[in-house]
């Protein structure tokens, strides 16, 4: 009884390899068929280098932000700077007004 017992759990162990090199024959066993090692370096190398391209791209922007919200505070300070002028003598007014300027825009990288 014990032989049979052994017999029956290596016939499922053997079935079971034939049912999955059946099913990896069948669904995709030869999907890397003509890519060898060079082909995934290169395909590697070209997606580091995008990635760096992207890298770059982000740090530019994050440049044209920062620009950005520095002219964005400097025009409030001159707006404070104009208000707090408010009440006061006409040529204090005129200064403040004056001193203000347009901000320059940042173009896009």
């Amino acid at each position: 009884m014990d032989e049979e017992y052994n017999f029956s759990w290596v016939g499922y162990i053997v079935g079971s390899i034939i049912v999955g090199v059946i099913l990896l024959g069948l669904f995709g066993f030869n999907e890397y068929e003509g890519e060898n090692a060079e082909y995934w370096f290169n395909a590697c190398d070209a997606e580091t280098a995008r990635v760096g391209e992207l890298e770059t791209k982000v740090g530019e922007y994050e440049n044209s932000l920062d620009e950005a919200n520095s002219h964005i505070e400097d025009a409030n300070y001159q707006i404070r700077k104009a208000k707090s002028n408010a009440g006061a003598s006409y040529s204090d007014m005129e200064y403040a007004l004056d001193s203000l300027h347009q901000i320059d825009t940042v173009s896009e990288p």
